[in-house]
């Protein structure tokens, strides 16, 4: 049985004031929308509601959370709405109230209340500075005239105070996203730059970058050599040691790939002197491989890329894709072939500002169309 709504203001404004506390601590944005939702559906006797939200790369309406009276999540199956009603909210940043939906006049082309059943309907606008994100939703499929007046005015104060938990909920999520995202591939100072403004780095972008490949020599015979827990714990300290040098230097470690590694330098917070910064932490990987009696070669390439945050709902990651990654690809696995430890291109030693740089002429690498002028820093 559905269960009446609080009937006295008073009892409603206490709830609201607990649920705004309640939600201040909470830092899983889906919790905060079951929260909020069945909050509704307990203070207005009703007996299902749902919330929606803007998606922030589509711009679309999406479900983000639906529920019943009994606080159980609802399915497509189960759960159909009018969108005539939803979209004349959202649309018009209006109140909508209506006591038998099936005899409204203002719906009367909306086949879906009829064929749903629809009756009883509140829906309410969620509005930040910046306009709409969404709309939140409570109906009554039972009772004819279950909502009154004084219902949607508390609604529209209920939806006021759900806007600002969800900007609020929604930020800590993007931070939380964000922290998560970087922590693995940056230092610490760096992440908390990037959290003061986690929009731009989520956002792909095209920007000029250094990338780095690492790779280490002779890896064959040491994985033949070693059992496999010790073959994995020869890698691990010696990604240990470069990933700490290069965000020592200020870049950012990418991806591991077997023996080797890829690293960007200038992004995703812009960076002074990247192509320095690059070359500096090639020297000292190099310096401290041979202390500890291996070898590994480095490529180093500068030029435009696109970056961001990439792949699916189940798996993300920041990543860099161009023709600079196969340049500085190319320029590691040509490091064999020279008899050098680090190779970059000449734009790359150009910018860096450093001397001592041995130019080794025009270079075809795989890929490349032009050839490519060879350093070796």
């Amino acid at each position: 049985m559905i269960p009446e709504r609080v009937p006295h203001p008073m009892d409603r404004v206490e709830i609201l004031k607990r649920v705004v506390k309640v939600t201040h601590s909470v830092r899983d944005l889906d919790n905060v929308l079951e929260i909020l939702m069945d909050h509704v559906i307990e203070l207005f006797g009703a007996e299902r509601g749902f919330i929606m939200l803007v998606d922030s790369n589509t711009g679309a309406l999406e479900f983000r959370t639906a529920r019943n009276f009994s606080k159980e999540d609802l399915y497509d199956t189960d759960f159909q709405v009018s969108r005539s009603i939803v979209f004349r909210s959202f649309g018009s940043g209006e109140m909508v109230l209506t006591s038998n939906a099936q005899d409204d006049d203002r719906f009367s082309d909306a086949l879906s209340i009829k064929e749903y059943g629809l009756r009883s309907v509140m829906c309410a606008p969620l509005v930040d500075d910046d306009g709409s994100i969404g709309v939140i939703y409570a109906d009554n499929r039972v009772r004819l005239g279950a909502f009154e007046e004084d219902d949607l005015s508390f609604l529209e104060t209920f939806a006021a105070q759900a806007s600002s938990v969800l900007v609020r909920a929604r930020i800590t999520a993007d931070r939380d996203r964000v922290h998560d995202l970087f922590s693995r591939y940056v230092s610490e100072p760096v992440v908390q730059q990037i959290l003061a403004r986690p929009d731009l780095a989520l956002t792909a972008n095209r920007k000029r970058v250094t990338v780095m490949f690492s790779d280490l020599r002779g890896f064959s015979r040491i994985s033949e050599e070693l059992e496999p827990d010790q073959l994995l714990e020869f890698l691990n300290e010696h990604f240990e040691a470069t990933t700490e040098i290069i965000l020592e230097h200020g870049g950012t470690l990418l991806s591991y790939m077997g023996d080797g590694l890829l690293a960007v330098f200038g992004a995703p917070l812009d960076m002074e002197r990247q192509e320095q910064s690059a070359i500096l932490a090639a020297r000292e990987m190099v310096q401290d491989a041979m202390e500890r009696q291996i070898r590994i070669g480095v490529g180093i390439a500068t030029g435009d890329a696109v970056l961001g945050d990439l792949g699916t709902t189940r798996r993300r990651e920041y990543t860099v894709i161009g023709d600079v990654v196969n340049t500085a690809a190319r320029l590691e696995k040509l490091t064999k072939e020279k008899g050098e430890s680090v190779l970059c291109d000449a734009e790359t030693y150009r910018c860096s500002g450093l001397d001592g740089g041995e130019s080794l002429g025009q270079a075809a690498l795989d890929g490349k169309q032009s050839a490519v002028e060879v350093v070796a820093p």
